[in-house]
């Protein structure tokens, strides 16, 4: 489903345009991408990931196995199938062609009455049984999340020792009334259908509820199963109408200053940020297509600006991409030109050629012809006169001095750089090697909350002053004299 409520593919029918399924309930995916759902707790049937129909479990007249109440399915990477037998209290083995292996765990095993199950990373399998305890997931943090009573979730660390329970009766606004599944998905997120209220929470993986991600107005009715496939997408088996639906699930959404909602998710095995307005009409996504010059390889973060910027973290690559409120990616740069116009020189990208800048906002040349940028208000990036990157002040994790926003630069006639720190109210002096060398003026000297920077030809500095009262601005020169 896309965000403003289309569905992707819904798995309904087969060739014969008969109907796949008499009462989906569970749902998960196989590691060759096919569909194995659950089907009035007494079948397995699964479909390849077009949706056509490929088999049958067990397959009727025909198998000397049978399934009595199916309540938990899993499958492992080797792409076997674990189907839970609660009547029978077995679980079965079958291969992805719907062969019966073997039976896995018996009562012979200690297991009575089989419900949900898990494969956990290490390969180790999860089973419920008994008591009310109805369906486990594992989360990525080693987490065990267990439904319980099909009310609320339980949720244990990997000790077994208790972390949370959500839906505590009495304590959250938002119950379930009957939960028949629960997914984590790559962020450690953790989904639970609420089948009597049509939706489908997400909470946190400290127990902290974050949003219904689907609801009656997503063309949801009585969720049962769900599942997350390795493309991101939710897999939901929705009694109301017989159906396994598929959507885009929106992992993480931040709020634009604009008045965007800004979601990012996974599309198709790429991660994509797509955005809508106010009013929940679509705008663009980012990237556009996977023909994009510009790619993100797992996002883990999404942030905006006061500029309007919108800021996305790519893991894979190593990088954090800015794009602009209208769908562009961040091109900014700094050109050095003629005064007719003509472009001299571009400085944009580094050796790997990941761009230099965030957002530059003030540039000044030194002495020795290096170029200094202020990036973002809070860095100044220096490179040489060809463009090559030399440093940066102050360097990420290794300076204790900060700049609290820099709206001014200047350089002195012997290299030194001098940058304005608003926020702090101080002025830093650096060399032409980025080293540290003093605070030629701060508060004590009468700076408050230094603006824009120059230095005559007598090397007299000029500042400009933003009084903390936010409305009276002076410029001033000091009384000290820089060289």
């Amino acid at each position: 489903m896309s965000l403003n409520g289309q569905i992707k593919q819904t798995i309904q029918y087969n060739k014969q345009n008969k109907p796949l399924f008499s009462d989906p309930k569970l749902v998960t995916e196989n590691i060759n991408g096919d569909i194995c759902v659950v089907d009035d707790y007494r079948t397995v049937v699964v479909v390849n990931k077009d949706g056509q129909f490929s088999l049958k479990y067990p397959e009727s007249g025909k198998s000397t196995h049978t399934i009595g109440d199916c309540s938990g399915i899993a499958c492992d990477k080797l792409g076997y199938i674990l189907i839970s037998d609660y009547v029978n209290s077995q679980i079965h083995q079958i291969d992805s062609d719907g062969k019966f292996v073997q039976f896995v765990l018996t009562e012979q095993h200690g297991i009575e009455k089989p419900l949900g199950l898990s494969i956990d990373d290490k390969g180790q399998l999860w089973v419920c049984y008994k008591n009310g305890t109805e369906l486990v997931t594992e989360n990525i943090n080693g987490d065990i999340c267990v439904v319980d009573d099909y009310s609320a979730v339980v949720v244990v660390d990997k000790g077994g020792q208790f972390r949370f329970k959500y839906s505590e009766s009495g304590k959250s606004t938002h119950t379930i009334d009957d939960c028949y599944g629960i997914v984590c998905d790559k962020l450690g997120y953790i989904l639970i259908s609420d089948y009597r209220n049509n939706r489908i929470h997400q909470i946190d993986s400290d127990g902290k509820f974050v949003q219904f991600v689907l609801t009656e107005q997503h063309g949801i009715r009585y969720p049962r199963g769900l599942s997350i496939d390795d493309k991101g997408q939710l897999w939901v088996c929705n009694n109301d109408s017989f159906e396994v639906r598929v959507y885009n699930y929106p992992m993480l959404v931040i709020e634009n200053i604009n008045g965007d909602v800004c979601v990012m998710h996974m599309d198709d095995y790429r991660t994509v940020v797509s955005v809508v307005n106010n009013d929940g009409q679509f705008r663009f996504r980012y990237p556009e297509s996977d023909k994009s010059t510009h790619t993100i390889g797992f996002c883990y973060g999404i942030a905006r600006d006061k500029l309007r910027y919108i800021l996305i973290s790519d893991y894979r690559n190593s990088l954090i991409h800015q794009i602009d409120s209208d769908r562009k990616f961040n091109d900014n740069k700094v050109v050095r030109m003629s005064l007719n116009g003509q472009i001299k020189q571009t400085i944009q990208y580094n050796k790997q050629n990941k761009p230099l800048f965030i957002c530059p906002i003030l540039v000044t040349e030194n002495i020795n012809g290096d170029v200094y940028v202020v990036d973002d208000e809070i860095t100044v990036d220096v490179v040489n006169k060809d463009g090559q990157f030399r440093f940066k002040y102050p360097e990420s994790g290794k300076s204790t001095r900060t700049i609290g926003y820099c709206y001014g630069i200047a350089c002195d006639k012997l290299g030194y750089m001098l940058i304005s720190d608003c926020g702090n109210s101080r002025i830093h002096q650096i060399n032409s090697d980025g080293k540290f060398v003093q605070f030629v003026l701060t508060e004590q000297h009468g700076i408050e909350k230094p603006l824009g920077l120059s230095i005559d030809d007598k090397g007299q500095l000029w500042d400009v002053i933003k009084w903390t009262n936010q409305t009276n601005h002076t410029i001033q020169q000091t009384k000290q004299t820089i060289i």
